[in-house]
């Protein structure tokens, strides 16, 4: 990589902190977690900026790298990153009352790792056929995957959401 390309790739990264900070927030629950995971996505993305040819929007191809890097970290670490609703203090009284970013928190520690790539892509923007692109599934299994997240939302009472 030549001294352009090096200066480019800090000035995207920098611009596009916030996509590495969402990833950071669903996937990592400390602050040493947080700096191990922000570390390997950034040399991933490092060693594959040269390939980026521009077919899609930084924040795009950074979401794809940090994600496959998130999922890397949690086969590897076999870390259970929801909790079931089971097992919360949540009631559809309790439910009712959360807004903001305490609903937010509350619905992503209900979900499964790919569920809350589906739901952060979707605050985001992103249609169904780039999170299909990003997250790696078909576009037919996306389709049922947000089908199925909304039904299980529904379900466990964010009928405002789904």
């Amino acid at each position: 990589m030549d001294r352009t390309q090096e200066q480019d790739y800090i000035q995207l990264i920098q611009e596009h902190q916030g996509v590495i900070n969402k990833i950071l927030y669903l996937y990592a629950d400390d602050a040493e977690s947080k700096k191990d995971l922000k570390q390997d996505i950034l040399v991933e993305a490092w060693k594959s900026y040269p390939s980026f040819e521009g077919r899609s929007k930084f924040s795009t191809w950074l979401y794809r790298i940090g994600l496959n890097v998130a999922f890397a970290r949690l086969r590897k670490n076999k870390k259970q990153h929801y909790v079931p609703l089971e097992e919360t203090n949540y009631n559809e009284q309790t439910i009712s009352k959360l807004q903001g970013q305490e609903l937010l928190d509350a619905i992503l520690r209900l979900l499964q790792p790919v569920e809350k790539s589906i739901v952060l892509l979707l605050i985001e923007g992103y249609n169904q056929k780039e999170i299909s692109k990003l997250i790696g599934l078909s576009a037919v299994n996306t389709r049922v995957k947000v089908s199925r997240l909304r039904k299980k939302l529904a379900e466990y009472g964010f009928k405002n959401i789904a």
